[in-house]
């Protein structure tokens, strides 16, 4: 038993010390290097540069990693699934609660072993996405694209957390929520209930925007640029440096403790065995 706990110790050990070197590290260094810039001092370096250098095709003049802050604009902004809300950004997820049959064993004081079934209640997921979509970021100062495609949202708004259940006596084959449709199934296989949750990132909130500034195609924009993804956050560049320092001292402890006590647990786990 004892090695056990010691093989699942070190288990997570591994994955902290993962989490640490692939997720938090970069994603620091990347807030550390991306300094923050004015969109209308950005927009007269870029064109007095292109001035300078002429057309450079599809290689474009920039490519620069910057952070701006500001609050979005949408030309076709989205409208969530669930909440019915405009958003630049959404996320959902629908899940459902219902019984199963599962055979499992009993073994009596004489040693026998008998086949016994019971039902247990199940959670799945029935339906989830995301979805995000080209924005405006207005600092005061000037207007800056965004093509968040394939970044990654911070400081989402939860719009929707809601369970609705007696399905079972439901007469229609299916549900509505917002958006979106779900069918129930019949009998005995109804669900005993749905959970909905949605996330956001509205245009009611300012949002702070990690990435790299690119014209390779002729328009100025941030996005993703190589293996650079953008960061979209409704949070500020500071609040967001402050907590990814803390999750790091977070991992490394977590990391260093479970994998210490998890190989003292296995050795002494092995020697109680031999």
């Amino acid at each position: 038993m004892l090695t056990l706990v010691g093989v699942v110790l070190v288990i997570i050990a591994i994955v902290c010390a993962c989490m640490l070197v692939f997720s938090s590290k970069p994603k620091l260094e990347k807030l550390l290097a991306s300094s923050r810039v004015s969109i209308g001092d950005t927009l007269k370096a870029y064109h007095e540069t292109k001035a300078s250098l002429g057309d450079m095709g599809k290689e474009g003049v920039v490519s620069e990693d910057m952070t701006i802050m500001g609050k979005p604009r949408c030309e076709s902004p989205l409208t969530s699934p669930l909440g019915q809300k405009e958003c630049l950004y959404y996320s959902y997820r629908v899940t459902e609660k219902h019984k199963e049959r599962e055979t499992y064993y009993e073994t009596d004081s004489n040693g026998n072993r008998r086949e016994r079934t019971r039902m247990v209640t199940k959670t799945s997921t029935l339906d989830e996405g995301s979805n995000s979509t080209r924005f405006f970021v207005d600092d005061g100062t000037g207007e800056m694209l965004v093509d968040p495609q394939g970044g990654k949202f911070e400081g989402l708004v939860k719009t929707v957390d809601r369970t609705d259940s007696q399905f079972s006596n439901a007469s229609g084959p299916s549900v509505s929520f917002g958006g979106l449709s779900f069918n129930l199934g019949s009998g005995s296989s109804r669900p005993e209930s749905l959970h909905y949750e949605e996330e956001i990132i509205g245009l009611d909130r300012r949002v702070t925007v990690v990435g790299t500034l690119c014209d390779k195609m002729g328009d100025l924009l941030i996005e993703q640029y190589k293996d650079s993804h953008v960061l979209v956050s409704t949070k500020s560049q500071d609040e967001m440096i402050a907590e990814t320092k803390s999750s790091i001292q977070t991992q490394k402890i977590c990391a260093i403790a479970c994998g210490i006590i998890g190989i003292v647990l296995m050795i002494i786990g092995l020697a109680a065995d031999i």
